[in-house]
């Protein structure tokens, strides 16, 4: 490369504060080669004050840090300053890179000023773009979504910090959070900002397979990987389409994982023994309950299960619009379903009773509460009803896992199994169209012929 960038420190008496510290700049060299002359190296500085991304790394340092700084293996806070450091040097050569098309085009000192001045967006800071994005989604009220989002930059950093931290709790706990599940984003916002960075051209094939494997390697399923990387193109889409990002798509050649969806349904045989199942704990009755009421509801989600109020009672049938799809133009769909004399009953012993109130059906909702403490509050209930589901379809021999998701795919199986038309469970569980249900028994349909396939068989070889 005939140029090269690297920080420097101006240890130049001319150059010191009045306090006596040095500045930190970039050092640019450029390796002028003239036929027929010497070589030149002409060196041009710049200032790295706004190129910082962790406000805590300085621009200007004393005389006895640099050592610190220039050491091989530096500790401490000068592992993280050179860290950040490193990283501005590596803006650097990737613009001199840009600027001269790879070496194809002689650089060019004030082609390389213009783009080094120019302002960094948040857009060209992959970290900083997923949590404008993610906090973009929770301002639609959109927090299921967000939360993918908010799981993706969480992985994300604890790869790009693996290095030095095990886990995500380590690396929060020096910078002095209580990591948990429900620590709120906005708190860890500033440390997703400090240390170590991503910009979008780093993400590319080499770097997304690696991503990939220490995804695996971290237990992570195939679903949940493939989440992750559809969320990376998500941003890609995003910051190329919106944002003026002008960096290479590694998704024409890389592909999210997907993987096949999980055989969940439980048999009518494992339904009835979770319905009959006998306890004197009061909280496994209850989510033994929610779980049937979900079920025989026609497999009516947590999340509308929770939302449902007094209102949505109308002469004997639960009237309602499903919440996944009630702010969709021209979905607004409303499902009927009849109350069973097995509904009244967890009705009668798990309702709220509310007079002269709208209240809520079930007790897994206040009044008042925001979208937001709403989508955390059905988040614990499914948290909560897989929880006891688990220690039931234990208890039962149940082989298959038992999850709130069984209630909605055994109800279309069985329904299915019973003669049920693909228009009618369609119209049951509220999908948008007969193409979602299709593709919903998949699994149910694959199952049946195999089934079918065996009985004709011994109708065939074991005859007589």
């Amino acid at each position: 490369m005939e140029a090269t960038a690297s920080i420097f420190f101006l240890t130049t008496k001319g150059r010191r504060t009045k306090d006596g510290l040095i500045p930190v700049q970039l050092k640019v060299t450029h390796k002028l080669v003239v036929k027929g002359e010497k070589t030149k190296f002409i060196r041009k500085y710049f200032p790295i004050k706004g190129k910082l991304q962790d406000i805590n790394v300085p621009t200007h340092v004393k005389e006895n840090d640099i050592k610190g700084l220039t050491s091989n293996n530096p500790k401490g806070k000068y592992k993280d300053y050179k860290t950040e450091y490193n990283r501005i040097e590596s803006l650097a050569n990737d613009i001199i890179k840009e600027a001269t098309k790879e070496g194809k085009a002689p650089f060019n000192f004030d082609k390389f000023q213009s783009i080094w001045e120019g302002e960094l967006t948040n857009w060209d800071n992959f970290i900083h773009a997923a949590i404008e994005h993610t906090l973009e989604l929770e301002k639609e009220e959109r927090y299921n979504y967000a939360s993918s989002f908010m799981s993706t930059i969480a992985a994300v950093k604890q790869y790009i910090e693996r290095k030095d931290y095990k886990t995500l709790k380590d690396y929060f706990k020096k910078h002095k959070v209580h990591l948990t599940c429900r620590t709120k984003f906005e708190d860890r916002i500033p440390i997703y900002k400090s240390g170590k960075q991503l910009y979008f051209h780093d993400i590319t094939v080499k770097w997304l397979q690696s991503f990939d494997k220490w995804l695996k390697d971290q237990g992570k399923s195939t679903s949940t990987r493939g989440i992750y990387q559809r969320n990376l193109r998500v941003l890609f889409n995003e910051g190329i389409n919106n944002h003026d990002l002008n960096v290479d798509y590694p998704f024409k050649r890389f592909k999210p994982k997907s993987a096949r969806r999980r055989k969940v349904a439980l048999t009518a045989n494992e339904i009835s023994l979770i319905a009959n199942y006998e306890t004197n704990n009061s909280i496994e009755a209850l989510y033994r309950d929610i779980f049937m009421f979900s079920f025989l509801a026609q497999g009516m989600n947590m999340a509308d299960l929770a939302r449902l109020r007094q209102s949505n009672i109308i002469g004997g049938n639960i009237q309602y619009v499903r919440h996944k799809t009630e702010e969709e133009e021209d979905i607004e769909e409303t499902i009927n379903v009849p109350i069973t004399s097995q509904m009244q009953r967890i009705i009668d012993i798990h309702g709220v009773k509310s007079v002269g109130v709208d209240g809520h059906l079930f007790p897994f909702l206040n009044h008042g509460m925001t979208e937001k403490q709403v989508y955390y509050a059905i988040k614990d209930l499914v948290d909560d009803v897989n929880k006891q589901l688990a220690n039931i379809g234990k208890s039962l021999g149940i082989e298959q896992k038992v999850t709130s998701y069984a209630a909605r795919h055994s109800w279309a199986t069985i329904a299915k199994r019973s003669g049920k038309s693909y228009e009618f469970i369609s119209e049951s569980l509220g999908h948008s169209n007969l193409s979602v249900t299709m593709a919903y028994m998949k699994s149910f349909d694959q199952t049946a012929q195999r089934e079918h396939a065996e009985e004709t068989e011994n109708q065939i070889y074991n005859a007589g």
